[in-house]
């Protein structure tokens, strides 16, 4: 028989932080569990590390690409060699609370029609010590509607930490699983397209730590930013007829990345798109983000430095009006 939950863990270069995330997994107050580690060709000790819990925990399994592929590939990878009912994700820099699973597993047994739970976490940074953020401070849907068909909001923002999810593997409505093609964007494009099919469920507690620190994907800009705006531009075309509000959040993303990239020119042109369909309310950040590049765009060689300090200042409002 195998265990109630497959817990696929992708990892890559995380020596650090790998032995925390495996012993919040295995700390589980629910142990009916396996642990699959996916290692992506590590550079550091963080293989040497996990094989050293393979050898200590029955539950835990190591398996290595051959060549670097991916995160995506390393989830994909882990689900197709489990057979667990349930499928969690832990990244190998994040921390599992003890009753993450029991809490989540009690509620998706309530009911026949519950496919996915997902939950709060807290912020922590690159030494463990927590920030006083949550999750869902940063990033939340329209209206702070967590729960429910939430496809219109998915197709705004994705505000789903995948550490925190768990879900029947019955209910997975797509094979791969992520798409290998996207490198931080396919989760986001998974519950897209799960939220088309299921309700989602969302518990308010904390059951995840998640981390911050200078290797997150999330905030590399240059690493993740020609993605965001690949990945955009998809759902604006897949999507014709997603909310204004969607059409706006898209527009202006594109439009805020590609500033951060150093291409103002485009940046601009959606940015000035973005304004022409923000009409259900008025938006002084977005009206100010574009004042920051009316400067044309051969005069930036002369103005880059003072235009790059004024940009820095009205992104810092953006984010924390939740915006950019």
């Amino acid at each position: 028989m195998p265990p109630t939950v497959s817990v696929i863990m992708p990892l890559y270069n995380q020596e650090e932080y790998v032995s925390q995330a495996i012993e919040g997994v295995l700390g589980q107050t629910y142990s009916d569990l396996e642990l699959v580690i996916v290692d992506d060709c590590s550079t550091d000790r963080s293989l040497d590390i996990a094989r050293e819990y393979e050898l200590k925990d029955r539950r835990v399994r190591v398996m290595r690409h051959s060549t670097k592929s991916g995160a995506p590939k390393s989830i994909n990878d882990g689900l197709y060699s489990t057979a667990g009912e349930f499928v969690a994700i832990c990244a190998s820099d994040d921390l599992w609370e003890p009753h993450k699973l029991s809490l989540q597993l009690e509620i998706l047994n309530s009911g026949k029609n519950l496919h996915l739970v997902y939950s709060d976490a807290s912020i922590m940074d690159d030494k463990g010590r927590m920030t006083g953020q949550y999750f869902s401070q940063l990033y939340y849907p329209t209206g702070n509607r967590f729960s429910g068909n939430l496809f219109n909001a998915l197709l705004e923002r994705n505000f789903i930490c995948a550490s925190t999810v768990l879900l029947r593997r019955s209910s997975i409505v797509s094979y791969p699983f992520w798409n290998e093609e996207l490198r931080q964007t396919a989760d986001w494009l998974y519950w897209i397209e799960a939220s088309k099919k299921y309700d989602f469920y969302y518990i308010p507690q904390l059951l995840v730590r998640y981390r911050v620190h200078s290797r997150n994907l999330s905030i590399n800009i240059p690493a993740i930013g020609p993605e965001v705006v690949r990945f955009r531009s998809i759902l604006l075309k897949k999507y014709p007829t997603m909310s204004r509000r969607g059409r706006f959040y898209g527009l202006f993303q594109i439009g805020h990345t590609l500033c951060l990239l150093g291409d103002y020119k485009r940046g601009r042109y959606y940015l000035a798109k973005s304004m022409a369909v923000n009409r259900f309310t008025p938006n002084v950040q977005t009206l100010g983000a574009l004042l920051a590049f009316t400067i044309p765009t051969w005069d930036y060689r002369i103005h880059r430095t003072r235009s790059r300090k004024v940009f820095d200042r009205f992104n810092r409002i953006l984010r924390r009006h939740h915006i950019a």
